[in-house]
């Protein structure tokens, strides 16, 4: 009775794996069929795409195509045109023209331009008409304007307006010492003194 009742226990357990092995393969089978249609789907969607690549292959060659024959069609374009229709060259910078030569003053014009130093003694003057001693610059520059022969006329100048500044300063200063100070004609009134103590002011 023992080891049928132990026989029966392991029918039991035997049975209950089986059913277990038995739903373990059943899931099993159902991934398997999910796979395999998820592979056609794969299979479809890859066929799909090869085409869609091929659409584009094609698409690529006709532009390359329509590329080169608009390239052909340009260059036969710019071969054909003329030279008279291309623009003009641009002319030519004025630095590229020669230089004209200066004008030179003739000798009469440049006689008759007055002297720098006739200007400056003319417009100045409160320069003195008697040359400084003590002046170096003075005497040398007198006495290269004295050795130049070309500036002869303009040291005649200078001279005569020297001598016409010296004789209207001493005019000047003769009539200066001559002349007294007028005392002016409107005189001065005595400071008023206002004293409030002062007899004069005291009510009558």
């Amino acid at each position: 009775m023992r080891e049928l009742a132990m026989t029966q226990r392991d029918l039991g357990t035997v049975k209950t794996e089986r059913d277990r092995l038995t739903a373990q393969l059943s899931d099993l089978k159902s991934q398997h069929d999910r796979l395999k249609s998820e592979l056609a789907d794969r299979d479809a969607d890859r066929g799909r795409f090869s085409q869609k690549i091929s659409a584009l292959e094609v698409e690529r060659d006709q532009a390359l195509q329509s590329k080169n024959s608009l390239f052909a069609r340009l260059t036969e374009v710019v071969a054909s045109v003329s030279p008279s229709v291309l623009p003009a060259p641009a002319e030519s910078s004025p630095k590229n023209f020669p230089r004209q030569p200066k004008r030179s003053h003739p000798a009469s014009l440049v006689q008759g331009i007055p002297s720098q130093r006739a200007r400056y003694i003319g417009s100045s003057p409160r320069r003195s008409a008697s040359p400084d001693p003590f002046d170096s610059r003075s005497s040398s520059s007198e006495s290269s304007e004295d050795s130049d022969p070309k500036d002869s006329s303009s040291d005649e100048t200078d001279d005569s307006l020297l001598a016409a500044l010296s004789s209207s300063r001493s005019t000047a200063r003769r009539r200066n010492t001559s002349s007294p100070k007028k005392p002016s004609s409107t005189p001065t009134p005595p400071p008023v003194n206002v004293d409030s103590s002062s007899p004069e002011h005291e009510p009558q």
